[in-house]
């Protein structure tokens, strides 16, 4: 049978229901009312305020009589100063969680720092915040976008948009506490937002099918959509009850959700869940009917909710959370089934024991007067649990000796819910077996006992005392069904929803199925045979307890195994139990590294040196590079003066061209050592990544400096010899210039070759010079 169920958190919020409020109350008092672009971020709000007679503010000069509404997103300082010099009335209702990211906002301006606002730039929201502070704020949501930012000294204001993520925004922060310093971080997500997404992801794993009831161009709908959506589940995302299409419901047996953005109003949710229930009930036509006005909607949604059917189908929809892939049985007469129900709702385990006394009380005959007379003076009570032997099976019930007069039987269906196992498969003859005590005596004068019930009232004992004492379970996963995994817990069946399997997202839950898994139970009604697990919570506190066992014991110089988490532009973080620390791309590898993806990949498990530990900062330094030789310890006996090496050019400067010999390894071609001929400069030559000879000039280990050179692996030219060359003065001899590295170039290095030509045209001027002076 297909249910509508509402999301316990769904609709307005605090904020766009006070500046709706607010906004109604002045189109009643005021003469002409206009709002700074949509008051909310929902069509169906904005055209209703409208046809009262709202007016959107399109740039038209304002006057003493006009009324401004400032709206729930806020706005731009220079828009609100705009509105303050026209003189018209200024309403701000602008949602009290931003007006207070507003006066951080104006803080970091006043305090000249540089405010980061991890949200939408475009967002109308964000592009209010940014304008209180300027002339030194960024907006993203990309982590690599602001390391400059952080590793800057200067003081930094971390705010969030109202409505961001809150997993991603705690991804943001943990990257710029590892990294960054100087910082505040004002957490401003709003809890509501938080709140409603918890809920609408709770509903969407009890659910088959889910609508997200909300603006196209609202951020936080479409992030309600967003995460309903990751957990599997058929999503649609609507604006009001016009979009519904009446295929999405042909399938029957579905449980439908129903959530809402923060700007969705009452009335456009309850127009939403009549629909539904138009389109989900079986005898009724659905029509294209213009919308039905509010108060009959209203009062239809209260007799709807109101009626006995739809209890009755609240509470089965709640059961199918945990029974959803149940085996069909057939009732027993044992049993009291809604009679709506029966042939839709499979039972698989026996109601609670309390439960069954009520029901045996109602449906089952009164005991006769030898009954009545022999259960005062027996030892097993009705409703009791009691211990017994195996003594006869037959092919449909099994005999237990229990002490008492006559022996009790145990009928199949109280034994198993399995229909093809017979007695033999569940007991053997000589098995103590637990039984509940259905009546004290039948016709015959036997105990009436079953196997199941006393299973049931035990389970739901050990399920209570580990609920109550918050204690570790172990159960076997036995089924991935939709929203998460159904586990055998205590003999019961216990819901798992795929948020709370693991502490990451989790693609495939049916790699769980059949493993015995840990959790804690979370939530329990017994009325409703709901028990539901959460395996996260147990893995988070193990590795809370992980991570402060590795704080106490990290020090500086510790060797450690890792593993690759993410990679960054600056460097690689690496798992070394429970605590992420950072290789900076500086301590990656003692060769130049342009990026960590040419040296790693996330999972890779990796040697590690502590450089330094920040535990008030909770930041790790971790080295590879250390953990391996430096191979300028080695490089006189692997590099000698004369050799003749491959190399890689890595980079070239103004004096030459640094040559790559092996990782960690560098030797400089000094612009002169490049050809025979003169080079203006060093790419006329050599580029960065050619592969080229060079012979060693000399090796100075103590300043890790190698002087090497292209021309000398080639042979020198022949001079060849210009006309008229015997009438000209012999040059002067230039002096030789001797080349270093790039960190100790001296002018001569650099310009030797200018210095040496203003001398010798110096030189050739000084007879005529001479010549004029006055005797």
């Amino acid at each position: 049978m297909n249910k509508v169920i509402l999301a316990e958190h769904a609709g307005f919020c605090g904020g766009v229901r006070r500046a709706v409020l607010i906004t109604e109350k002045a189109l009643v008092t005021d003469d002409q009312v206009y709002v700074a672009g949509d008051l909310v971020h929902n069509k169906d709000v904005m055209r209703r305020l409208t046809e009262q007679g709202l007016r959107i503010w399109q740039g038209e000069p304002l006057t003493a009589r006009d009324t401004i509404i400032i709206r729930a997103h806020g706005t731009e300082l220079a828009t609100l100063q705009k509105f303050e010099k026209m003189g018209a009335r200024i309403i701000d209702a602008t949602c009290p969680d931003v007006a207070k990211i507003h006066r951080i906002a104006e803080e970091a301006a006043q305090q000249k720092a540089t405010l980061i606002v991890f949200g939408e730039a475009d967002h109308p929201e964000v592009k209010g915040i940014l304008s209180r502070c300027p002339n030194n704020s960024i907006a993203t949501l990309d982590y690599s976008e602001i390391t400059d930012y952080l590793q800057s000294e200067k003081k930094k204001f971390i705010v969030s948009q109202t409505t961001a993520n809150k997993s991603k925004w705690h991804d943001f922060i943990a990257n710029i506490q590892n990294i960054g310093r100087n910082y505040n971080i004002f957490n401003t997500i709003c809890p509501a937002t938080a709140i409603r997404q918890a809920s609408s992801v709770d509903l969407a794993c009890q659910a088959d099918i889910i609508f997200v009831v909300g603006g196209y161009n609202s951020s936080n709908t479409r992030r309600l959509y967003e995460l309903c959506s990751r957990t599997g589940v058929r999503a649609y995302h609507i604006e009001n009850a016009t979009d519904i299409i009446t295929d999405w419901f042909k399938e029957t047996d579905s449980v439908v959700g129903v959530t809402a953005g923060a700007s969705t109003p009452d009335w456009v949710i309850k127009e939403v869940i009549v629909q539904m229930e138009k389109n989900l009930e079986k005898d009724v036509m659905v029509t294209d009917e213009a919308t039905v006005e509010t108060e009959a909607i209203e009062e239809a949604t209260v007799e709807a909710e109101g009626s006995e059917e739809a209890t009755v189908e609240a509470k089965v929809s709640e059961e199918a959370t945990v029974e959803a892939e149940a085996t069909e049985e057939v009732p027993t007469p044992d049993q009291t089934v809604v009679e709506e129900v029966t042939e839709e709702v499979p039972v698989t385990e026996e109601p609670a024991a309390e439960s069954v006394i009520e029901e045996e009380a109602e449906t089952t005959q009164p005991d006769n007067m030898e009954d009545m007379l022999s259960e005062d003076v027996a030892t097993i009570q009705r409703g009791s649990i009691i211990t017994g032997k195996v003594i006869k099976l037959t092919s449909d019930e099994a005999l237990v000796d229990v002490g008492y007069k006559s022996e009790g039987i145990v009928k199949l269906r109280e034994l198993t819910n399995d229909k093809s196992l017979t007695p033999a498969d569940v007991v053997s003859v000589g098995d103590d077996i637990d039984v509940f005590v259905v009546r004290v005596s039948d016709d015959n004068g036997n105990p009436v006992l079953s196997l199941k019930r006393a299973q049931s009232r035990l389970s739901w004992n050990k399920v209570r005392e580990a609920h109550e004492e918050k204690v570790v379970v172990t159960g076997k996963v036995i089924e991935a069904v939709k929203g998460g995994l159904l586990v055998d817990v205590f003999g019961m069946r216990a819901f798992l929803p795929a948020s709370l399997v693991d502490r990451n997202y989790v693609a495939d839950l049916n790699v769980f199925v059949g493993q015995d898994i840990s959790a804690k139970i979370i939530e329990i009604d017994q009325r409703k045979r709901r028990v539901v697990l959460s395996r996260q919570l147990v893995l988070e506190e193990s590795y809370q307890e992980k991570q402060a066992e590795t704080w106490k014991e990290l020090a500086a110089g510790q060797i450690l195994e890792g593993k690759v988490q993410r990679l960054t532009k600056f460097g690689a973080f690496v798992d070394i139990g429970s605590v992420d620390g950072l290789v900076h791309i500086s301590e990656l590898s003692w060769g130049r590294v342009e990026h960590p993806s040419e040296v790693l990949s996330e999972g890779d498990t990796v040697t590690v040196k502590v450089l330094g530990v920040d535990t008030e900062r909770q930041r790790v330094s971790l080295s590879i590079r250390q953990v391996t030789a430096d191979p300028w310890t080695t490089v006189e006996e692997n590099y000698k003066a004369g050799e003749v090496k491959q190399g890689k050019v890595v980079r070239t400067v103004g004096f030459g061209a640094f040559v790559e010999l092996e990782p960690g390894i560098e030797g400089l071609v000094h612009i002169s050592q490049l050809a025979w001929k003169h080079v203006e400069k060093a790419e006329d030559v050599v580029n960065p990544g050619d592969m080229i000879e060079v012979k060693i000039l000399s090796v100075n280990q103590a300043e890790k400096r190698i002087s090497l050179s292209i021309k000398e692996t080639t042979e020198r030219p022949a001079r060849t010899e210009r006309s008229g060359s015997s009438d000209r003065s012999p040059r002067r001899q230039s002096r030789t210039v001797e080349h270093k590295e790039a960190s100790n170039i001296t002018l001569g290095d650099m310009f030797g070759d200018l210095l040496n030509k203003a001398k010798n045209k110096n030189q050739a001027t000084e007879p005529q010079e001479k010549q004029d002076e006055p005797e």
